[in-house]
C-alpha cells in the first residue's frame, strides 16, 4: 500500500490529514525528546553492580523492553509492530548501562509475524500497522546471542563497561584476527564443533572492522550470517564505518546514536532550516532509514526513544549537601602560638607532632627545644593574666 494513501485523517494525535505532515511532526518530537520524568521506569532489574542507574535510564530500559516486547498503538485505528528501535540520548546520557541490562535480564523469544496486514514497510526492516493481533511462527538456525557492532575504538570501553558494572554478563570479542579462528593447524582439527559453539555467548561485542569477516566464519558447512540471534545492535549507527553493511538476521535491531536528526534524515542535506550529515555508511543501516523516509513513516516517535535534555540533567543532579557548622572555643594553646608561630607548626604542636616542629623553625634558631616553646607559652599566659587584673 502507498504511504502517501495511509490515511491518519480522522487521528486524535495530529493536527493535519497529510502524511508528510506527520512525519515532520514525529521526528520534531524526536528531537525535543519524546521520554520525560512523567514516563514510567523500570524498577526491578538484576546484573548492575557497583553503581544504580539514574531516573531516565530507567525510563529508556523501560521502553525498550516495551518495544521489543509489545505492540504499539499510535491510534485507536491502528496497531504497530516493530523489530528496529533507536537509542537516541545525548552524549555522555549513559546509554550503555540500559542496554547491558536489557541483554543480560532477556533473552527474546520467537519472531512474531504479522497477519492481515494494512500497511508495512519491509524492504530492510520489519514494521506493519495491522488490524488484528499477530501470529508465531519458529525460527530455524537460532542462535540465543545479541551481537553489538561498534567502531573499534569503542570496544575498551564498553568491556570496561561490563567488568565493572555487569560482570554476570558473559561475552565474546571480535577485535583481532585470530578471533576468527576455527580451525587448530598444530591438532589438525576444528576448534568448535558448529557455529552454535563458537556463536555460544549471551553477547559478542565486534569491532565494525571485523564486522564482514565475522559474518563470513564457516563452520562445517554454516556462516554466521545464516544464524538467527536474538539481537543485532549497532552503537554511533549514523557515523560507524561499515562499507557496504551486511543485514544480520535478528529477532531486533537496536540502532544508537547521539543524533537522531542523521538516522531520520539519513542523506546529508539542508532540513527544516538545518544542515543535517546523515548517515555515513552505505548497505543496512542506511538502507533501513531511507526507506523509511521515502515511505514517508509517520511514527518515528514510537520507534526513536529519547530522554529530554533536561530530564537527563535533572537526574544526574545530586542533592544538596546538609551542611552543619559546629562552634568551637580556641584552645589557649593555640591563641598563645598563634601570634609567634605560623597555622602549619601550630597544627603539628597539636598533633603531638613536636619534632616536626622543631625541625620547622630549627634554621631559624627561635627555639631549641620543647622547654623553650613551654616557657614561651608559660610567659604569655603570665602577660595576659597581668592584664586582666
Amino acid at each position: 500500500m502507498d504511504s502517501s494513501k495511509l490515511d491518519l485523517s480522522n487521528s486524535n494525535a495530529y493536527s493535519s490529514s497529510s502524511v508528510a505532515t506527520f512525519m515532520k511532526q514525529s521526528i520534531n518530537l524526536v528531537v525535543s525528546g519524546n521520554l520525560d520524568e512523567t514516563h514510567p521506569k523500570k524498577i526491578e532489574y538484576s546484573g548492575l553492580e557497583n553503581t544504580v542507574l539514574r531516573n531516565h535510564q530507567k525510563t529508556l530500559l523501560y521502553h525498550m523492553i516495551g518495544l521489543e516486547q509489545n505492540s504499539l498503538k499510535p491510534d485507536p485505528r491502528f496497531i504497530v509492530n516493530s523489530n528496529i528501535g533507536v537509542i537516541g540520548d545525548v552524549v555522555g546520557a549513559g546509554k550503555s548501562l540500559p542496554v547491558l541490562i536489557l541483554i543480560h535480564n532477556s533473552q527474546k523469544d520467537n519472531v512474531t509475524g504479522s497477519k492481515e496486514i494494512y500497511h508495512t514497510y519491509n524492504k530492510t526492516c520489519s514494521i506493519s500497522i495491522t488490524e488484528h493481533n499477530s501470529g508465531q511462527g519458529p525460527i530455524i538456525d537460532r542462535v540465543h546471542s545479541t551481537i553489538l557492532v561498534l567502531p573499534h575504538t569503542l570496544v575498551r570501553q564498553w568491556r570496561s563497561y561490563i567488568d565493572n558494572y555487569v560482570p554476570g554478563l558473559k561475552y565474546k570479542v571480535v577485535n583481532k584476527k585470530e578471533h576468527l579462528t576455527t580451525y587448530d593447524a598444530e591438532k589438525g582439527k576444528q576448534i568448535y564443533s558448529s557455529v552454535n559453539e563458537y556463536l555460544n555467548y549471551p553477547l559478542i561485542i565486534i569491532s565494525s572492522t571485523f564486522y564482514s569477516a565475522f559474518m563470513n566464519v564457516c563452520i562445517s558447512g554454516k556462516y554466521v550470517y545464516g544464524m538467527n540471534f536474538d539481537r543485532a545492535i549497532f552503537d554511533e549507527a549514523d557515523t560507524i564505518h561499515i562499507p557496504n553493511c551486511y543485514k544480520p538476521k535478528a529477532g531486533f535491531y537496536w540502532f544508537i546514536t547521539s543524533s537522531v536528526l542523521n538516522l531520520m534524515v539519513p542523506y546529508s542535506r539542508y532540513w527544516e532550516g538545518k544542515y543535517v550529515d546523515g548517515i555515513k555508511c552505505t548497505g543496512f543501516i542506511k538502507n533501513v532509514f531511507v526507506e523509511l523516509e521515502q515511505e514517508r513513516f509517520p511514527f518515528y516517535h514510537l520507534l526513536v526513544l529519547k530522554n529530554k535534555d533536561s530530564y537527563i540533567q535533572s537526574s544526574f543532579e545530586l542533592p544538596k549537601p546538609i551542611v552543619h557548622r559546629v562552634s568551637c572555643f580556641t584552645p589557649k594553646a593555640v591563641t598563645v602560638l598563634k601570634g609567634i608561630l605560623d597555622e602549619k607548626i601550630i597544627q603539628m604542636i597539636q598533633g603531638d607532632d613536636l619534632k616536626g616542629a622543631m625541625e620547622q623553625v630549627g634554621s631559624m634558631n627561635l627555639l631549641k627545644s620543647t622547654d623553650d616553646i613551654i616557657k614561651i607559652s608559660t610567659n604569655m599566659l603570665l602577660k595576659d593574666l597581668e592584664n586582666r587584673q
